[in-house]
């Protein structure tokens, strides 16, 4: 793959979007950007799309976003919307939390540990006797 190849992210958190190859570092690496972060990526992670534009190497984020929005009619600085201008003007639903049954008390370990100390220091008692 070279600079201006056009490709699908297919693993990690930005699987299933598109980036285009912004660097070749070599041994299977490459610098990408796009839809994606722009990272260092290994290859096999990379699935090409048989689409290639011109962009030079090293090219900054906001050439890739341009070209991005005018050539593959993508928008990439969409920002996320705030919660405020998520929420509809209704309530959220308070959810309760569901009682659990209650369990019988298995004795706890160090009263464990004590019932048998007290049984062995009443053995040795009696074989002292």
């Amino acid at each position: 793959m070279k600079v201006g190849d056009l490709c699908l992210k297919i693993a990690g958190r930005d699987a299933g979007k598109r980036c285009v190859i912004i660097k070749n570092l070599g041994n299977s690496r490459v610098l990408i950007d796009g839809e994606t972060r722009r990272k260092e990526c290994n290859l096999r992670h990379l699935a090409p799309l048989n689409k290639t534009v011109s962009i030079k190497e090293n090219a900054s984020h906001e050439e890739v976003a341009s070209l991005f929005k005018s050539d593959l009619a993508s928008d990439l600085s969409k920002k996320k919307k705030s919660r405020e201008s998520k929420s509809s003007g209704k309530p959220k639903k308070s959810h309760r939390k569901r009682e659990k049954p209650m369990k019988e008390s298995k004795p706890k370990k160090k009263e464990e540990k004590a019932v048998g100390m007290a049984k062995k220091e009443s053995k040795e008692k009696k074989e002292v006797k």
